[in-house]
């Protein structure tokens, strides 16, 4: 078990990393945009045309913001981090969003259920192979030990990761059944990426942060659990008299959020070390609420 003075241990290290350089100033980014306009194999054809674009790089505002060695700029709609006097283009999340909701319009609820249920059917298959599991446990188990090991990666990529099959099946199953419903309600369709990657991830930091701050055990988090959860809470504010039927049972939606959130609190009261990870569950749920409050409020 990775004790808490290894937990300060990483964070203190990655500060230190920080501050360990001079700060990338405004001027460091404006020489970046200099540099890259001068690498422009059409630039003398471009001034000669537009003899203000060079003006613009050096004069136009920008909004910087530092933390120490590093940089995060937002320049003429592009968003820019830098390091060390190194900057990378993250580009427009406007022109990523656009792309995003563009493809979402010609998709439909069935090609982007198989996209996302097969990923964690081929996941599922790499977990079966015991030449492919430590490979595995290094990057879709969410764990303090990863982390701290460097590859952050893991935080998202659990949300598509499943060793046990039964898990795997009640996950797929509820995905595969609530998406049609929400599909059909177009300002959710949009935005679906972003209200699973966002309850994906709260479902993660609320699990580490629980499991292996709070009770300190160690804990390795995986699965979409949180993802569905977020999922099920949308689903039951939307629609909360729409039916479903689990195990058998004719369930309404609101019906359906209460049993789990009863079941959820059930297991906080009553909490192993082995057994349902109910903190990822509780913050997938946390931030769809957050999301239905922020877009329908």
């Amino acid at each position: 078990m990775v004790s808490l003075s290894t937990y300060l241990g990483v964070i203190i290290v990655v500060v230190a990393a920080l501050f360990s350089s001079p700060p990338t100033t405004e001027t460091d980014f404006r020489k970046f945009l200099i540099k890259s306009l001068q690498k422009d194999s059409n630039f003398f054809e471009s001034t000669l045309r537009n003899p203000l674009k060079s003006l613009k790089h050096k004069l136009s505002p920008v909004q910087h913001y530092s933390f120490g060695c590093s940089s995060f700029v937002y320049y003429d709609t592009n968003y820019f981090v830098g390091y060390k006097k190194n900057w990378v283009n993250l580009g427009s999340v406007e022109r990523l969003k656009k792309k995003i909701t563009s493809t979402l319009k010609k998709s439909s609820s069935e090609e982007f259920s198989n996209l996302f249920i097969g990923a964690n059917i081929v996941v599922f298959i790499f977990w079966q192979f015991s030449y492919t599991r430590p490979f595995m446990q290094r990057n879709f188990l969410c764990s303090m030990e990863n982390i701290s090991s460097g590859r952050i990666w893991c935080i998202v990529l659990n949300n598509i990761s499943h060793q046990d099959f039964f898990h795997l099946m009640i996950n797929m199953s509820s995905f595969y059944t609530f998406l049609p419903v929400l599909w059909s309600r177009k300002s959710i369709r949009y935005q679906l990426p972003l209200l699973m990657v966002g309850s994906g991830l709260t479902g993660t930091f609320t699990s580490l942060f629980y499991f292996n701050i709070i009770k300190g055990w160690g804990h390795q988090h995986h699965g979409a659990s949180a993802i569905i959860s977020g999922l099920t809470v949308i689903l039951a504010l939307l629609f909360p008299t729409r039916t479903f039927v689990v195990y058998g049972f004719p369930v309404k939606a609101m019906q359906l959020l209460i049993i789990q959130l009863l079941i959820e609190l059930y297991r906080m009261a009553n909490v192993q070390r082995v057994g349902v990870d109910f903190a990822s569950h509780l913050g997938g749920m946390v931030f769809a609420v957050t999301y239905y409050n922020y877009n329908y409020y």
